[in-house]
């Protein structure tokens, strides 16, 4: 085998094991952006939740019968 068909061997092991390496790496960002989207949306239902309950005031029954 020539050293120019080595050489090529070689490089296409190290461009296997990079794309290998980059693959593996977009998958946990992909794992990530799913995880923190999903955190963030359990944020907003959390926040809406909260401001659903600050701004809504139960009226009791005796305030009703108080004025009316």
């Amino acid at each position: 085998m020539s050293q120019r068909e080595n050489n090529i061997i070689q490089m296409n092991a190290l461009n296997d094991r990079r794309y290998q390496e980059f693959q593996n790496k977009l998958t946990d960002v992909y794992q990530y952006e799913s995880t923190l989207s999903s955190i963030e949306q359990k944020q907003a239902k959390l926040s809406f939740s909260e401001k659903m309950t600050k701004t809504t005031s139960p009226i009791s029954r005796s305030s009703i019968h108080k004025y009316s």
